[in-house]
């Protein structure tokens, strides 16, 4: 399985290219430079006069093995043309596996254009660079048939392979994504990384299998071998879903297991703030009757009849304002999908407590005067809480903007970051939050946009 670099699909020619850096456009030149002046250099060390025909049809073979590549991750993908490209390398040597591998290595997404010339060609030259240094360690210290040597040395050779092949993809994905090597390297890889070196070795036999073959049986020999391959790739493709389905579940399983923490969480915000709206209002006003009661004992104890006429007013009055308060925080907290305080201030509270708990400067812009109905309140809190945790606990940010604004005749409620961001073509774990947040979007018809990339923090946008 040779690794190469891939564009997204449904990119047009022009956006693909937009999407290239100038370090990595540089890298591309230098990489398609090198491999020219190995090829001239593999002519004038070994000598080899290909057969055009032979050379045709090896990269044919290579072509149908690799055709339709698997993906790895958020860039880099995996052809199983491995196994014929390293028998090429074993049986014809460097400068005509070289060959092979520059002419067979398709990408059925440059028919499709959805990556552009210029990686194309970088795929196909960083392959060839691979093939001609595998070829020339297996042609310096074995030969075809020399059992059990060749085996061992071919494993050497496919080490060289992979290094060679993985280094450079690595590096050119880091420079056109922005993303650290480390991260490139993991992504080019499907399941364990046991089960994948397994994987990786099998494959790599298989390619001094083909070679032997060739050897004794030419050309239906390498036919013959191209059953096992195409059967390895199908059983890569079904491993490929099953690693995607149980990611997947892992995604959504823990996402689920924080659902009742989340919503401990929001009760206790609620009792505290039905806690508070009871002591601020409530409780004020039945102080107040429980003073005007002990006058009206004091003036009875006294005797001052005459005087409970002017007291027993202020009693009752205080009676009914504590009523009236009471009847409002009840109706708050029926009408508030939310709560007693309402959104705004709900969400200042909760803003400034993540701010209080992270550290993380917050800086918080709510208009007042913003109201809609209770279920659409809900939704904005919730959206919010969501993107608010996220850019807590993932962005590393150093600073949150928290916006909640009427423009234009439609609610807009905002919130960014400067953290480290990510790419919104590969949710992964953030699979579940976002897809939750654009369901609840939908519910009452807003709509929900999310703008990131590695390096440039996020922004999540909600407009109805």
């Amino acid at each position: 399985m040779s690794v190469y670099a891939a564009g997204h699909p449904g990119q047009s020619q022009g956006s693909i290219q937009d999407g290239e850096t100038t370090q990595f456009r540089l890298f591309v030149v230098g990489i398609v430079t090198l491999n020219l002046a190995l090829m001239v250099l593999a002519a004038q060390m070994w000598q080899a006069s290909p057969r055009p025909t032979e050379l045709l049809v090896w990269a044919v073979f290579v072509a149908i093995a690799g055709f339709v590549p698997l993906s790895s991750g958020r860039g880099p993908s995996l052809a199983m043309d491995l196994p014929l490209l390293l028998a090429a390398a074993f049986v014809f040597g460097p400068l005509i596996s070289g060959m092979i591998a520059l002419l067979g290595t398709v990408d059925i997404r440059e028919v499709r254009r959805e990556i552009s010339w210029s990686r194309a060609l970088w795929n196909r030259s960083q392959t060839s660079i691979s093939v001609m240094c595998a070829s020339a360690a297996f042609g310096e210290l074995a030969d075809l048939g020399e059992w059990p040597l060749t085996p061992l040395v071919a494993l050497m050779a496919l080490g060289v392979d992979v290094t060679v092949n993985y280094a450079i993809v690595a590096y050119g994905t880091s420079l056109r994504t922005g993303r650290p090597i480390t991260e490139s390297i993991r992504d080019m890889r499907f399941g364990s990384p046991a089960t994948f070196l397994v994987s990786y070795l099998c494959f790599g036999f298989l390619g001094i299998l083909i070679a032997e073959a060739y050897a004794r049986f030419g050309l239906s020999g390498v036919v013959a071998s191209v059953a096992p391959v195409v059967l390895g790739k199908q059983l890569f493709v079904h491993r490929s879903r099953l690693d995607s389905v149980e990611q997947t579940l892992e995604d959504n399983s823990l996402a689920l297991s924080h659902v009742d923490e989340r919503i401990a969480a929001e009760r206790q915000q609620e009792r505290a703030r039905i806690a508070a709206a009871l002591h601020d209002e409530v409780l004020q006003d039945l102080y107040n009757v429980t003073i005007r009661a002990q006058v009206l004992r004091q003036d009875l104890l006294s005797g001052r009849l005459l005087e409970l006429e002017d007291d027993l007013p202020a009693v009752i009055q205080a009676s009914e304002a504590a009523v009236e308060d009471l009847r409002e925080v009840i109706q708050g907290l029926r009408s508030a999908a939310i709560g007693h305080a309402g959104l705004i201030e709900t969400l200042n509270l909760f803003a400034n407590r993540m701010r209080d708990e992270s550290g993380i400067q917050v800086v918080i812009s709510l208009d007042s005067s913003v109201r809609s109905t209770p279920e659409r309140e809900l939704v904005v809190y919730q959206i919010a809480r969501e993107a608010l945790v996220n850019a807590v606990h993932h962005s590393k940010a150093r600073t949150i903007w928290l916006s909640i604004r009427r423009e234009a005749g439609s609610l807009q409620a905002e919130i960014a970051d400067d953290g480290r961001g990510f790419d919104p073509t590969n949710t992964s774990r953030l699979h579940f939050g976002l897809s939750l947040m654009n369901e609840r979007a939908l519910e009452i018809g807003a709509k929900l946009e999310v703008r990131s990339s590695p390096g440039s923090g996020t922004v999540v946008r909600l407009s109805f």
